[in-house]
């Protein structure tokens, strides 16, 4: 009976450490999804951002690594608000979005525009959605992406004359 009850009591202790150790986990953050490029151009004039577009595809694990890897804690540190406006658009989705001139265009045909067919791809946009910096295709080395990232957001802020 003894031993049951020490069983009991340790099973029960390391439920509470596993909840413990939950609740100091990051809290859930997605990358915002495409719907009114139209808005986010506007956004963008105002603050002269560029846009990052996570060009991705469902089932795609290179993308849910790079969003869980880099794209997540680049939301969650606060420290890309002033430099670029981050979204997500699914390629192979045939739901209507709103265009940059307003017009409604499907993310997939919005995707065949830019001639991405591979994901994860990051496209980097102005306020019209013309490319400014070198997009950024697969995940050659997740350790290093971050920082090829951050030189990328940099050459479209210096392209748009922000610094």
């Amino acid at each position: 009976m003894t031993e049951k009850f020490i069983a009991l009591s340790l099973f029960l202790i390391s439920l509470g450490g596993i909840t413990a150790f939950a609740d100091n986990e990051p809290p859930a953050v997605e990358v915002t999804r495409v719907s009114d490029l139209q808005a986010d151009a506007g956004h963008m004039t105002e603050r002269q951002l560029p846009m990052v577009v996570e060009m991705a595809a469902d089932g795609c694990t290179y993308c849910l690594l790079i969003e869980e890897k880099v794209l997540q804690p680049m939301i969650l540190s606060g420290d890309y608000e002033d430099k670029a406006l981050l979204r997500k658009l699914y390629i192979d989705d045939p739901t209507d979005i709103r265009d940059f001139d307003g017009s409604p265009i499907s993310q997939s045909e919005f995707a065949r525009r830019y001639k991405v067919s591979l994901t994860p791809t990051l496209l980097f946009l102005d306020h019209t959605g013309k490319e400014i910096a070198p997009r950024m295709t697969g995940v050659p080395l997740i350790d290093f992406y971050g920082l090829y990232l951050d030189g990328a957001i940099d050459q479209a802020r210096s392209t748009l004359g922000g610094t």
